[in-house]
């Protein structure tokens, strides 16, 4: 046999011994099928388990999620520098209505002066350590480096702060990532098809966790028994759950 030929068989040895994990095999015992099913699951759905868990990040813990995203690919926490106040804003001058006007008047003033168009408006927010609003909005181009725009401004006085729009030069590639990740998250982009695979992922999410609950549990009761009967003994059933 060639080497060019050994290699060839070896690679399809290794494929032959990993395609396995890649399906179910319906024809073992329960802790089986549920073991296959668990695995198949997480691999065939693993990129996007790693968007719905990055973007969690994201969203709950931001302590963790800029530091993280800035030394892998930079990152512009443009809002997040501000300075914090001396004490926080509980009771603002601007209340949501008037802050949603005055961010509508930032937005399309910044708009037309960067030559970019508003499309719909996606998050107003309020940050009473900083004492200010930031008012978010999809805008042109659709799909980009950076697809939103976004204004914060002063909660009482409604001066502005800090902006950030499409082609802004402050946009970092975490910046841009973080972007696509949250929108994927929510299903904001790409229509029906994305939305329909968010609740397919949903659904894949609680097979996951019900699958592994059933392997913890059964491994647990393993365990428990190797500690009554002995090592061989909780070997033996640990042999016979696997089957």
């Amino acid at each position: 046999m060639s080497l060019s030929h050994a290699r060839v068989a070896s690679v399809d040895k290794i494929c032959d011994a990993t395609r396995p994990a890649w399906w179910i095999k319906f024809g073992g015992g329960a802790y089986r099928v549920n073991f296959d099913i668990h695995r198949a699951f997480g691999l065939w759905t693993w990129a996007m388990l790693l968007v719905f868990a990055w973007s969690g990040v994201g969203f709950n813990l931001d302590a963790v999620y800029r530091p993280t995203m800035k030394a892998l690919f930079g990152f512009a926490d443009l809002p997040a520098a501000l300075p914090p106040r001396a004490e926080t804003l509980e009771a603002p001058l601007l209340d949501w209505r008037a802050a949603r006007a005055v961010g509508r008047r930032l937005l399309d003033e910044r708009a037309r002066r960067e030559g970019f168009a508003v499309e719909s408006e996606a998050l107003l927010s309020f940050d009473r350590s900083r004492g200010v609003y930031t008012l978010v909005a999809r805008s042109s181009p659709e799909i980009g480096a950076n697809t939103r725009a976004m204004v914060v401004f002063d909660a009482d006085s409604g001066a502005l702060r800090a902006a950030t729009w499409p082609g802004d030069s402050a946009e970092r590639a975490g910046n841009s990532i973080g972007r696509w990740f949250a929108r994927l998250h929510t299903a904001s982009i790409f229509g029906l098809p994305m939305k329909i695979l968010v609740c397919a992922m949903g659904f894949a999410i609680c097979v996951l966790s019900v699958t592994g609950i059933y392997i913890w549990w059964k491994k647990r009761k393993a365990r428990r028994f190797r500690k009554t009967h002995g090592a061989s003994a909780g070997a033996a059933l640990e042999a016979t759950i696997a089957e």
